[in-house]
């Protein structure tokens, strides 16, 4: 079966500087995003569906990556053999449930490779019953499709309410509620000469200076990286190269109205409460597999929380984002946060709930991700791809694990008439032992806990996640 879209939108573009990066060997990153079915999937239908649902909606799906003849990486569009991008496993009969089989399957795609021969994204079709699920939907994406934004809103565009097959998902989520504009009093002034006059620039002046000193001091720190600071060698980081080791997963699910009663006791927002509950989970489970208490307390562990860089922030709709001049453009848009994580006990748990606000909120007035990103465009133009993905992989296999957060649909939805029970996503091609992937779906939110087996026990690692936020939960 094969497809060719006669009309596209910008079928000859540019490959973007983040996009040429992920097709070097060194930084060689596929998204898989599992999706927990109600019913088996009929394989036809499925072909039906991307064929006439998902093609036509995104664009780049048509397209494999070529070199023009002045070496510039573009996208090309190309005719899609459907069959070459579906497959559908055969496990072993005779099982009640397979839970086993999925989760094996999952974690082996983490150390395979796309072929950039062809449209770079795969649909494996798991008709197997598992505990949560009748069947398992798995999307093999190459990163240069796109970021999780991106993909995210194309999966909304390509789904219908589960209650209202007429209606797509609702995408719309807060994090925090807008505070409405404060009201200036004339009796305040007292003159244009007056206190309020220069308590306006005295602010202004401290908020400059203090943009100023958190953006070098994220530099620096971006640059050391780079060079020869790294986290300590304990056992859980795994040796150069350890993204081509097996992977184990588990997952932990908290419910999202628990979540944001933490975020509103602190002030917060939800991935600040993500980032404490990984904090403190993180804590317990060195605490249980290292034999010396002062040896966690010494640690120096970082951890790197993915930040959306558009400049408006969350969920867009495809429309919205495919616009030629939009503040939320389709593509690869995301920094880096370095985040410390703080090793030392608190009595109360609900201090590393706090602790993760006041970083974010430092990180918040800093330009390092917006400047950190026009130097990788500007160095990947000129020097090359090579240069800027050995610095990007030294500085993730600097520090010891990843975090990051995905809003999902606010609502049960339904991808080509199945529904969809639950989901998460995971990032293969990390150098690092841990990767905690964080994404809300109607009234949860899943925590998918990726590691390199030997060095990190993934169930133990996502129990302590689970205990920890039931502490902070009850504190």
């Amino acid at each position: 079966m094969a497809v060719k879209l006669s009309t596209m939108k910008n079928e000859n573009d540019d490959v973007s500087p983040i996009g040429e990066i992920f097709n070097t060997t060194s930084f060689d990153l596929c998204i898989h995003a599992v999706f927990e079915l109600d019913k088996p999937v009929d394989i036809s239908h499925a072909k039906k569906a991307i064929q006439e649902i998902l093609l036509p909606r995104g664009p780049r799906f048509s397209c494999i990556v070529t070199k023009n003849e002045k070496g510039v990486l573009q996208w090309q569009t190309t005719e899609v053999n459907i069959d070459d991008h579906v497959f559908l496993p055969e496990f072993p009969a005779g099982h009640m449930v397979y839970d086993k089989f999925v989760e094996d399957y999952i974690s082996d795609m983490h150390i395979r490779k796309l072929p950039l021969s062809r449209p770079l994204w795969e649909f494996h079709i798991l008709n197997y019953k598992t505990t949560t699920a009748e069947s398992t939907l798995i999307l093999n994406l190459h990163h240069m499709l796109g970021d999780g934004i991106s993909l995210m809103s194309l999966v909304i565009a390509c789904s219908t309410k589960d209650d209202n097959p007429a209606l797509p998902p609702s995408f719309t989520f807060s994090s925090q509620q807008k505070k409405p504009p404060a009201q200036i009093h004339e009796s305040s002034y007292t003159g244009w000469l007056g206190l309020n006059f220069f308590y306006r620039i005295w602010r202004l002046m401290f908020t400059l200076l203090a943009v100023i000193f958190c953006t070098l001091h994220d530099l620096i720190v971006s640059f050391l990286r780079l060079t020869w600071m790294e986290d300590s060698r304990f056992l859980i980081r795994g040796p150069p190269g350890v993204e081509m080791l097996p992977k184990v997963m588990a997952s932990a699910t908290f419910p999202l109205q628990d979540v944001r009663k933490i975020k509103n006791y602190v002030g917060g927002s939800v991935n600040d409460v993500i980032m404490g509950v990984v904090f403190c989970g993180f804590r317990r489970y060195c605490d249980m597999v290292l034999p010396d208490p002062k040896q966690t307390e010494n640690l120096r562990v970082t951890a790197l929380a993915l930040m959306n860089s558009r400049s408006q922030p969350g969920l867009k709709s495809l429309e919205e984002m495919t616009k030629s001049r939009t503040k939320a453009p389709w593509g690869n848009r995301w920094g880096f946060l370095q985040l410390p994580v703080p090793m030392e006990g608190f009595e109360n748990p609900m201090e590393y709930v706090v602790r993760a606000k006041r970083m974010a909120d430092k990180k918040k007035m800093s330009l390092a991700v917006i400047v950190t990103n026009k130097v990788i465009s500007y160095i990947t133009r000129f020097r090359g791809p090579k240069i800027t993905a050995n610095a990007l992989y030294n500085t993730l296999a600097n520090t010891t694990f990843t975090v990051t957060n995905m809003n999902g649909p606010a609502e049960k939805m339904k991808l080509a008439g199945y529904g969809v029970r639950s989901g998460f996503f995971s990032v293969s091609g990390v150098p690092q032992t841990i990767l905690v992937t964080c994404m809300s779906y109607a009234d949860n939110i899943r925590m998918q806990v990726i590691t390199t087996k030997g060095y990190v026990d993934a169930k133990k690692l996502s129990k302590c996640f689970e205990e920890a936020f039931l502490e902070i939960r009850d504190a």
